[in-house]
C-alpha cells in the first residue's frame, strides 16, 4: 500500500520521487495519452509546490491526486468543446499505447466508457487499492458519494468485463 502522509522530513523532491511514477501511472489510466499524462502530472506538481511551500497540505499524495484529477477533468472539458469546433478532430483517434495484451486494452477500453469521476473513483480504489476514505478525499466528497461512484463504475463495467472473461 502506497504510503499516505508525507514525513515531517521529507522534501518536496522526496515527494516528487516517491509519488511521480504513481502519478503517471494513474493519469495515464484515466486519459490515455501519455504526452497529456506527462502535462497534467508536471501540472499537478506544479500547483501542490505552490500549496505546500505554504505548508497548508497535510496529505501530500491525495492533494496531487485530487489536483491531477481535477486537471484533466477541466482539460477534457477543453477538449470536448475543442471538438465541437473543429470536426476533423473526431476522426482521429491517436494511437498513444501500443504495448499490451488484448485483456489489457479492452479494459482500458472499457474504463473510458465511463463518466471522469466514476473513471477516478474505480481507478483509485482498485488500480491504485486506495481504501474508500482516500477515494473521497481525493475526489472531494462524502465517503457514501465514493461508495456510490465506485459501485456505479463496477455495474456499468460488468458486461463488459464478463464479455471479455468468457471470450478467453
Amino acid at each position: 500500500m502506497l504510503e499516505v502522509l508525507p514525513r515531517v522530513s521529507d522534501t518536496f523532491e522526496e515527494v516528487f520521487e516517491r509519488e511521480h511514477a504513481a502519478l503517471l501511472r494513474l493519469a495515464w489510466v484515466l486519459c490515455h495519452n501519455a504526452d497529456r499524462a506527462e502535462d497534467a502530472v508536471a501540472n499537478a506538481f506544479a500547483e501542490t509546490f505552490r500549496a505546500w511551500q505554504t505548508g497548508r497540505i497535510d496529505d501530500v499524495g491525495a492533494y496531487l491526486r485530487t489536483t491531477l484529477i481535477n486537471r484533466l477533468r477541466s482539460d477534457g472539458r477543453r477538449a470536448v468543446v475543442a471538438l465541437r469546433h473543429e470536426p476533423k478532430l473526431r476522426a482521429r483517434r491517436p494511437q498513444d499505447f501500443d504495448a499490451g495484451s488484448d485483456v489489457h486494452l479492452a479494459v482500458l477500453a472499457a474504463l473510458t466508457s465511463l463518466p471522469p469521476r466514476q473513471r477516478a473513483a474505480v481507478v483509485l480504489r482498485f488500480y491504485e487499492d486506495r481504501p474508500l476514505a482516500d477515494v473521497a478525499r481525493i475526489l472531494d466528497c462524502p465517503i457514501g458519494t465514493a461508495k456510490s461512484l465506485v459501485s456505479r463504475a463496477i455495474a456499468a463495467l460488468r458486461p463488459d468485463l464478463e464479455a471479455l472473461r468468457h471470450a478467453d
